[in-house]
């Protein structure tokens, strides 16, 4: 097992981004559809709920709860290099049923997308639901206080732009509100857009975030890495160690940072692995069950008995 988990307040390290052509999507190993695994977890499902309107476009999400609710809801956010994706497919779906089975309520959320819909429309959608999902807190049986999001890939950058902004200033027009989430998992999302990478080329600058150069303002305001502050939530970042797309690097960066402010990170090598855990060169270790395990552990310990 290769594998560095950094405890609560110690050193840190790795994560992963996506690209505008994205692998996800494609892969074997990626479920190519999320209601079959949901579906095979004891439990009810809401679907098609419109949680926001921007850009002349209705967002939607659904919402799965388990029989026996602990209280905690998660809310994935899908991958596809910010162009492409839905709310049912992607690296992080194959975890419903196990997150279902022990309590949690899952929500999966749709946002705009490039290019039609630039940055930062994409985290102003993922503000918009946490707020929706924190307005129905009562009605869906969860606690406001207790919300984990994670996601692959792009989903990862989102989830780790989520957890360390807040969605300060990304709030829809006239809905107030507190964004924060008191846990993130980021599957192998990008963090730093400064850096020159595949993941983080000059094509997903300007077709994404509309830059034509490194130090545009939204190029900082786009990078997790650049946004760390010590009341950030803690942080789970697991990264494939062969991954082409996006150096290991750029979750290097992000524990660094989180470790550097204080935050608590930990932070899991995922040997023979490249991005989504695609196996290269042997079998991903530690494996995909293995990850869905301390995923949900990570949950369990932050989002529980608060």
């Amino acid at each position: 097992l290769l594998l560095l988990a950094l405890a609560i307040g110690a050193p840190a390290a790795i994560a992963q981004p996506m690209p505008l052509s994205h692998p996800e999507a494609t892969q074997a190993s990626a479920p190519c559809h999320a209601h079959a695994a949901a579906d095979a977890a004891p439990g009810t499902a809401e679907r098609n709920i419109t949680y926001c309107t921007a850009g002349g476009e209705e967002q939607k999400l659904d919402i799965y709860h388990p029989e026996q609710k602990n209280g905690a809801l998660i809310v994935f956010i899908h991958g596809g290099g910010w162009t492409t994706g839905s709310r049912t497919a992607g690296t992080g779906t194959e975890m419903w049923p196990e997150l279902l089975r022990r309590g949690y309520t899952i929500a999966s959320i749709d946002y705009r997308l490039a290019p039609e819909h630039r940055f930062p429309a994409q985290i102003e959608d993922v503000t918009c639901a946490i707020l929706y999902l924190k307005g129905r807190a009562a009605e869906l049986g969860i606690d406001p206080g207790r919300i984990g999001v994670y996601g692959g890939s792009a989903g990862g950058h989102l989830a780790s732009l989520l957890g360390t902004t807040h969605g300060r200033g990304y709030e829809p027009a006239g809905v107030p509100g507190d964004a924060s989430v008191a846990a993130v998992v980021d599957l192998f999302g990008p963090t730093d857009f400064a850096a020159d990478t595949p993941g983080t080329s000059d094509g997903i600058l300007a077709t994404v975030f509309g830059a034509n150069d490194r130090s545009a303002p939204q190029v900082k305001a786009a990078s997790p890495v650049a946004q760390v502050s010590p009341d950030d939530p803690p942080f789970l970042i697991v990264h494939g160690e062969q991954d082409a797309l996006v150096p290991i690097s750029q979750g290097e960066a992000l524990a660094a940072a989180l470790q550097a402010a204080g935050v608590p990170v930990t932070f899991v090598r995922v040997a023979n692995a490249g991005h989504g855990f695609v196996p290269q060169g042997g079998a991903p270790d530690p494996p995909r069950a293995e990850i869905t395990r301390m995923v949900a552990d990570f949950f369990d310990a932050h989002l529980l008995d608060r």
